[in-house]
């Protein structure tokens, strides 16, 4: 039997396919980056498990604690940048992708209209106290620790302290910032 090679158009029920798969590819992504996320949570609360350990029980390695917020700034803007892709992605299926698909892709303004009340509690609170939480902890305990070696150590040591206190306020206020800009409120019924 010989094939037909047609010019038309293809019906209007495959009008959405390269948009389904689309955002078959996207929702892919999304669960890729959340898994992340939650990776580089375990690999944030597994360091400073370890770390803090250690200077528990060696006191004389309590210098060991100044790496903290080091390790949590770097794994903390790793984890927002990957939540602030996820956000775009999830924007972008909302407002372009769903509006290519008959009868649309309800799921994130479902979310946006139905969920998300609790993120304060299920995703800021952890998270602050995750990353600059335990940098916080880390910089009391070693406030002192510059100024017990000599004075050239302790204006390196100093440096490095005030160094990984900034980057704490930072990381803070850019979790609380994220959460203000990309998590709205949920709209109140009236």
């Amino acid at each position: 039997m010989a094939e037909s090679h047609s010019t038309e158009a293809p019906p209007a029920s495959h009008e959405a396919d390269g948009p389904l798969a689309e955002f078959t590819a996207l929702r892919g992504e999304l669960l890729q980056m959340n898994q992340q996320q939650h990776q580089i949570m375990a690999l944030q609360l597994t360091l400073v498990g370890a770390i803090f350990g250690i200077a528990i029980s060696r006191p004389g390695l309590a210098g060991i604690l100044m790496i903290v917020p080091v390790i949590s700034y770097s794994l903390c803007m790793r984890h927002l940048t990957n939540g602030l892709s996820i956000f775009e992605i999830a924007r972008y299926i909302r407002d372009d992708l769903s509006g290519r698909v008959p009868g649309g892709l309800r799921w994130e303004s479902w979310l946006i209209q139905h969920g998300r009340e609790s993120i304060t509690y299920g995703v800021v609170i952890p998270m602050v106290l995750t990353f600059p939480g335990v940098s916080v902890v880390a910089l009391a305990w070693t406030v002192t620790f510059p100024f017990s070696h000599g004075i050239a150590a302790a204006i390196g040591l100093a440096v490095i302290w005030l160094i990984s206190a900034v980057a704490t306020v930072h990381q803070t206020v850019l979790i609380l910032r994220i959460r203000r800009d990309r998590w709205p409120s949920r709209p109140h019924s009236g």
